[in-house]
């Protein structure tokens, strides 16, 4: 009796696990509230976890988790493809898979973030990432960041945009300080030291590159978009030091866009009171027509910087500096101010950067390669490998 009740048990939960399956497949993911969505996000990760914040991108939402003090990767991202008026689901899964499939040709390395596990909920594809606790935002809200911290974070993020268009990437096209994260690695390798070049900038996000070519889209952010993504012209490797060039500038003036405003103030949620013209497009296509000029004059940017920046504004792609010349202008930068940093941030260079062409994921990481191939199957079958 005992016996036959235990069996009627497991049948009537198989059938349970049945009937909640097939439910969870009639539903629809994107239907569904923000609450009920982050508890079922949360059943990927191990643990107690608390979704501590979203942020909206272009192509996609981001909730950030965290995991508990105890946990060595304390935050972790996980990136949902978004959807898109008049795209169907499996074009929307379609273009996240081209995207990851980007970005792991452009892994690993210390000054790019990656994908560390593929998964799916629902039916829709999901990818997840460390989150380091801050991006270049968070440095600018702050206002407390050094010159010297400054220049090296954008220096770190040329050094990761370097090691991308060696390996496939032409264009971000959607750099913006949310889009660069922020590691500090002081604790990390344990160094003792006041200097300040121990924060590295990791670029992130490339929901959008290479979409002018794959897409024939252009667009970005538009604060940070420069005059050929408006023009739909051809972007390139320039296309991204414009929108660096934006990011320089905001950086070292605490938070003000070349275009003469507080950016914060008026994008992208204008505080009560200011004007809401620039959510709009045809500000910053002024802006563009009257030859991208910086307009404010801020005490906190140096003469050079000021005149650097304006030649990475150029209305012009070839007429900016290329990733090399950025490079090299903010190391002579950081010489100038403090030559102890500077010796530091090359010895940094010399263990981290790359100029190479990456190690192939199946020999780099057998498991995330294993990982990545069953989630591309399941969801791109037709598609060939480009790893």
């Amino acid at each position: 009796m005992q016996t036959a009740q235990r069996t009627n048990t497991k049948t009537l939960n198989a059938h349970a696990e049945t009937y909640r399956e097939m439910v969870m497949e009639d539903m629809d993911f994107y239907s569904l509230e923000d609450r009920m969505k982050e508890l079922i996000l949360s059943t990927k990760l191990k643990g107690d976890t608390t979704c501590v914040a979203k942020t909206s991108g272009m192509v996609g939402d981001i909730y950030i988790f965290d995991q508990g003090e105890n946990v060595a990767s304390r935050y972790v991202c996980i990136k949902v493809p978004k959807r898109i008026e008049g795209v169907s689901k499996v074009d929307i899964a379609n273009r996240f898979i081209q995207e990851l499939k980007n970005q792991l040709n452009y892994y690993h390395n210390s000054f790019v973030n990656w994908a560390f596990d593929f998964n799916e909920v629902m039916g829709v594809p999901i990818a997840l990432f460390r989150y380091w606790g801050r991006d270049l935002g968070k440095v600018i809200e702050s206002g407390t960041a050094s010159e010297i911290e400054k220049l090296s974070l954008i220096y770190y993020a040329c050094l990761g945009l370097t090691h991308c268009y060696g390996n496939g990437l032409i264009c971000h096209q959607d750099l913006k300080p949310g889009n660069i994260f922020i590691r500090d690695v002081k604790e990390m390798l344990r160094i003792h030291s006041d200097s300040d070049v121990y924060k590295f900038a990791m670029v992130a996000d490339f929901g959008l590159a290479n979409a002018f070519i794959n897409y024939n889209y252009f667009e970005g952010t538009r604060p940070y978009i420069a005059p050929e993504q408006w023009c739909k012209e051809p972007l390139s490797p320039k296309t991204d030091m414009f929108a660096l060039g934006v990011i320089l500038y905001e950086l070292l003036s605490d938070g003000f866009h070349p275009v003469g405003i507080k950016l914060s103030d008026y994008w992208p949620d204008p505080l009560e009171g200011n004007t809401k013209k620039w959510l709009k497009s045809n500000e910053w296509k002024k802006w563009v027509r009257n030859g991208c000029q910086i307009k404010n004059e801020n005490e906190n940017v140096s003469r050079e910087c000021k005149i650097f920046i304006q030649k990475m504004l150029s209305i012009t792609a070839s007429d900016r500096p290329n990733v090399q010349e950025v490079q090299a202008f903010l190391l002579d930068q950081i010489k100038n101010r403090c030559v102890d940093s500077h010796t530091k941030i090359m010895a940094v260079k010399s263990q981290l950067g790359s100029s190479g062409k990456c190690e192939p994921l199946e020999t780099y990481n057998p498991h995330l390669y294993n990982t990545w191939t069953s989630f591309e199957a399941r969801f791109n079958e037709a598609s060939p490998k480009v790893i």
